[in-house]
């Protein structure tokens, strides 16, 4: 999977569960901006570990504050995999 397509499931996981399609996108907005608290960030993050077959670590949940951040996770988590 390219960065890409890493973004745009961070952007349709992120827009559907806060249900703010409406909205404008910009990853480096917090997910707080969007409207969303933190059982919606889990939830976020619960989308994105089962889509990539990951699994968060509890501290890179906390530091993870915008879909930016969350986009540069995945995309060195899946580098690593492919080694």
């Amino acid at each position: 999977m390219d960065l890409n397509q890493i973004k745009e499931s961070v952007r349709v996981a992120v827009m559907s569960n806060l249900l703010c399609w409406n909205e404008e996108w910009d990853e480096d907005r917090s997910f707080a901006s969007y409207g969303a608290d933190s059982l919606d960030q889990v939830e976020i993050m619960f989308c994105v570990e089962e889509e990539f077959e990951i699994e968060f670590p509890d501290e890179e949940c906390a530091r993870i504050k915008t879909p930016a951040q969350l986009v540069d996770y995945l995309a060195a988590a899946m580098a690593n995999q492919e080694v």
